[in-house]
């Protein structure tokens, strides 16, 4: 079965059985060189903010900000 079908079926099922299977796939995409370059790229961004090179918002905006932009497309 080709990936089109495979997400075609996907997208028939319930959300919440959708998600569990969103997760599943992610998990078994995550190995220990993703895991580190994730902590590498967070420590980034940490040691840029606390020098002042960057700055932060609350979560809400942040996720805010992203539900409006995904409602433009």
């Amino acid at each position: 079965m080709s990936g089109k079908a495979v997400l075609a079926q996907a997208l028939k099922l319930p959300k919440n059985q959708r998600i569990k299977l969103a997760q599943q796939l992610i998990e078994s995409a995550i190995d220990d060189d993703v895991l580190v370059a994730g902590a590498r790229l967070a420590d980034q961004r940490w040691q840029a903010y606390k020098r002042g090179e960057t700055g932060a918002k609350p979560a809400r905006e942040a996720i805010e900000a992203l539900v409006k932009r995904k409602l433009r497309k």
